[in-house]
C-alpha cells in the first residue's frame, strides 16, 4: 500500500468515528423545555398597615414638635390595642420652598415633618382601629394590605411548588408520548415563587376612615394568590 493511500484511509477513518461519536453524543444531549406553574389560595387573616403623623410649621423645631405629640399619642393607643410587629417605618423632616410669577427664586416657607409606622392587626379589627388612629392624630396613610397567616402560606408555597413541578412533568410527558420518544431523565429544574394579595393605598382608605358619620370603616378581604413556575429540562 503506497503512502497516498494509507495517508487516505486514515482520515477516512478518523472522519467514520468522528461522526459515530457526534452521533452518539446528539442523541445523548436530546432535550426537551417544558414549563409548569400552580397556584393557591389563602385565605387572609391580618391587615398590614402602615400609617402615621404629618405636620407643617413655620420652623423645623415646632413641625418637628407638632409631629411628635401626634406620634406619641397614636403609639399609646396602637399599644392599647395590641397591635403586632409595632415598629418605626421612617422619619423625614424636610424644608418647604414656593416659587412664584413675582418671585422666580425658591423662598423657604416652612417646614413638613413626618412619623411613619408600621403594624399588623386581625382584619375584623382594622377598620376601627384606623377610625381611632384619625381621631388621635394620624393623618397619613402609606398602605393597607390584607396578608395571611405565616403557617398557612409556608403549606400554600409548598403545594403551590408540587402543583407546578407536576404540571411541568405532565406536559414532557405529553410532548414525548405524542413523538413516540422515550423518556430518560430530568437533567434541570429551576423554580420560582410570587404571592399576590390585595393592596389599597392611601388617601381613600384614609378619607373613608376620617368621615364624621359615626360609620365604622370596614375592611374586608377573602384570599391572597401563591404562585409557583417550575421551569424543567427533560432528556430523552
Amino acid at each position: 500500500m503506497n503512502a497516498l493511500l494509507k495517508s487516505r484511509l486514515i482520515l477516512l477513518t478518523a472522519l467514520l468515528c468522528g461522526a459515530t461519536t457526534l452521533s452518539a453524543q446528539d442523541r445523548q444531549d436530546r432535550t426537551v423545555s417544558v414549563s409548569g406553574t400552580g397556584q393557591v389560595g389563602v385565605p387572609v387573616a391580618f391587615a398590614s398597615i402602615e400609617l402615621g403623623v404629618e405636620s407643617q410649621a413655620e420652623t423645623a423645631t415646632a413641625a418637628q414638635a407638632a409631629t411628635a405629640a401626634k406620634n406619641q399619642a397614636l403609639i399609646q393607643l396602637l399599644e392599647s390595642r395590641n397591635v403586632q410587629k409595632l415598629e418605626t417605618r421612617s422619619i423625614q423632616l424636610f424644608p418647604i420652598y414656593k416659587r412664584t410669577k413675582t418671585e422666580p427664586e425658591n423662598r423657604l416657607v416652612g417646614y413638613r415633618s413626618s412619623n411613619i409606622v408600621s403594624f399588623r392587626v386581625e382584619i375584623p379589627r382594622a377598620g376601627e382601629i384606623l377610625d381611632a388612629a384619625v381621631k388621635t392624630g394620624a393623618n397619613r396613610l402609606q398602605s393597607l394590605s390584607l396578608i395571611a397567616k405565616d403557617e398557612d402560606l409556608a403549606k400554600a408555597r409548598e403545594r403551590a411548588l408540587a402543583l407546578a413541578a407536576k404540571d411541568a412533568r405532565k406536559k414532557g410527558d405529553i410532548i414525548l408520548g405524542a413523538l413516540e420518544l422515550e423518556f430518560k431523565d430530568i437533567v434541570r429544574i429551576d423554580a420560582s415563587q410570587s404571592t399576590a394579595g390585595p393592596v389599597y393605598r392611601g388617601r381613600q382608605v384614609l378619607e373613608t376612615a376620617a368621615a364624621d358619620s359615626g360609620a365604622v370603616t370596614q375592611i374586608r378581604g377573602s384570599e391572597v394568590n401563591v404562585q409557583a413556575r417550575v421551569q424543567m429540562v427533560i432528556r430523552y
